[in-house]
């Protein structure tokens, strides 16, 4: 079974050991950024790997010239496949996230992922909180993959700005031609709308690192 959304901590522990499959241990603290890596060191669950929210799942701050893209703007996209090949990942791996926080940090591997058109992965539903409760324990021992991954990059799980944009004018439109249809002419408005929306929502995603 692949697991594409959530899993449970006890369908977790059903699958321990199982050999295509990877934990990502994804705490963090946004105002100690060495706080998840220090939890992690202090104790995770057996064979989970790490990945540090800036270093790995967020791209640089600043531009080559200096420009601000945000807290935690998205990763070039090859940075961040040799990153999580480092990990461990190849195509088919089966992955885990888990944070200690709701998900938050759990879901941006889980989104990123997608992003890169890799489905096999979930969010440890309750994080390591449920897998305690669950029985599971922890340790400190620190796992490094045998050999790195070989994640390749495929057509993207997850839509685009512009994707979210046009499916919005597709809808606006249909509503511009009914309209229409009952004797008001927008479709000029609806158009110069669009020409204008596009570029002002790229231009705010952009300057908010999203």
């Amino acid at each position: 079974m692949t697991y594409t959304t959530l899993i449970s901590a006890t369908d977790l522990r059903t699958h321990a050991g199982d050999a295509n499959w990877l934990l990502v241990d994804c705490r963090h603290d946004l105002t100690d950024p060495e706080a998840g890596r220090n939890a992690y060191l202090a104790g995770h669950i057996p064979q989970a790997r790490f990945a540090h929210l800036d270093l790995i799942l967020s791209g640089a701050k600043t531009d080559a010239g200096g420009k601000f893209l945000g807290r935690h703007p998205l990763p070039q996209r090859p940075a961040l496949i040799a990153a999580l090949r480092e990990l461990g990942i190849n195509d088919h791996t089966q992955v885990i996230a888990y944070d200690a926080h709701g998900g938050m940090f759990a879901a941006r591997l889980w989104w990123l992922l997608r992003w890169l058109g890799h489905a096999e992965v979930a969010v440890l539903d309750g994080g390591i909180a449920a897998w305690q409760a669950a029985g599971g324990t922890l340790t400190d021992a620190v796992t490094a993959p045998a050999t790195p991954g070989t994640l390749t990059e495929s057509t993207a799980l997850v839509g685009t700005v512009d994707q979210v944009v046009e499916a919005y004018l597709r809808y606006y439109d249909l509503g511009a031609h009914a309209i229409y249809l009952r004797g008001w002419d927008i479709a000029a408005d609806a158009e110069q709308y669009g020409r204008q929306l596009i570029p002002a929502l790229r231009a705010a995603t952009q300057d908010r690192g999203i």
